[in-house]
């Protein structure tokens, strides 16, 4: 489908800027962006359980990491010697 929408100037610059961040064409992020909020929305109507399967497979192939020890999420691991 094509579809033409006329905008602003200062919606097109923000576009093509944002396209530009995003190393997109500009129809392809417009695309993309359209393409999350639709499904934002979808989601927005889903049970909790439908929500926390569609999380666990976008999840799924992730890579497994071993949880992080106390030591390594202390606070003097984070911040060293600039915060205690």
């Amino acid at each position: 489908m094509t579809l033409t929408i006329n905008l602003s100037s200062e919606i097109e610059a923000e576009l093509v800027s944002r396209a530009r961040a995003s190393g997109l064409e500009v129809a392809s992020y417009v695309e993309q962006v359209l393409r999350d909020k639709i499904s934002v929305q979808q989601n927005e109507e889903l049970s909790p359980t439908e929500r926390a399967n569609l999380w666990r497979q976008a999840t799924h192939d992730l890579p497994r990491t071993p949880p992080l020890s106390d030591e390594e999420i202390g606070r003097e691991s984070i911040y060293g010697d600039r915060g205690l």
